[in-house]
């Protein structure tokens, strides 16, 4: 015992002693040293946006620690970034697995499910987390946007709301609800929230800009649809995207007769 080394809330190293020769100790292994270097260069990468620098890192973070509910969920958001979603639902499953009440999981469960497709599985995830949040922005929006594309827009108004309540900057968010406010009736509500969508996208979304254009036509204002559906076509030709340019200037030949029709 080594006794009044140190404070009661402070931890001591005691140094141990092996009968080694000189130059006979090559190295120490410490793999919960190399989990965390790997989790954090891992996760370093991933929210710098090199998805692809961050998935070997990850996958050996899982290797090293097959455990871990953490290293589970990273690798499996990797994946999932680049569109490999049969191998991250696997990867968030066990996370879920090995740590139930992990809401940020089972929201990126639900994320790759709606993703592949499978909307009533993706659904219950959501429900999930916020069973166990029920103030989570990502939950609140992805299962608003499922209930959008469902129709059911009562339901799904309301929680795009929210969702933006904890996370205004979300252009996804913004775009949904403008969209369900469309498809309810409602596009003089809708266009505050496309205008802030075109912000949040600096005016390089076509979709958003489109979708503005379509809120101004359902609203009347033939001169704005006519603006912001050339404003998106010109994104549209600039980004090479030949299909949507062309719906988009029969998008615009038709307001343009429209507008003509009322003078």
């Amino acid at each position: 015992m080594v006794e009044h080394s140190t404070a009661t809330n402070r931890a001591v190293n005691i140094p141990e002693f092996v009968n080694i020769p000189a130059g006979g100790l090559l190295k120490i292994d410490a793999p919960v040293t190399e989990y965390y270097r790997l989790i954090d260069l891992g996760t370093d990468a991933l929210n710098g946006g090199r998805i692809e620098e961050a998935l070997p890192l990850l996958r050996q973070a899982v290797e090293s620690s097959p455990d871990d509910a953490e290293a589970r969920n990273s690798y499996g958001y990797a994946l999932a970034a680049v569109g490999r979603f049969a191998e991250a639902i696997p990867q968030f499953r066990t996370a879920i697995g090995l740590s139930p009440d992990y809401p940020v999981a089972h929201n990126n469960l639900a994320l790759a499910l709606a993703q592949s497709g499978q909307a009533a599985d993706a659904a219950s995830e959501f429900k999930k987390a916020l069973a166990l949040r029920p103030d989570y922005p990502d939950a609140q929006g992805g299962l608003g946007s499922l209930l959008m594309q469902s129709g059911r827009l009562s339901e799904a108004i309301p929680l795009l709301l929210k969702s933006l309540q904890g996370a205004p900057q979300s252009l996804q968010t913004r775009t949904n609800l403008s969209l369900a406010l469309s498809m309810a009736g409602r596009p003089q509500e809708a266009i505050p929230h496309a205008k802030e969508a075109v912000a949040l996208s600096n005016g390089q979304d076509p979709r958003v800009l489109e979708l503005l254009g379509q809120l101004n036509a359902q609203t009347g204002r033939a001169a704005e649809a006519i603006m912001w559906t050339q404003v998106a076509l010109d994104v549209a030709v600039q980004a090479g995207d030949q299909q949507l340019a062309d719906e988009l200037r029969a998008r615009l030949t038709s307001y343009e007769a429209e507008a003509a029709r009322r003078r």
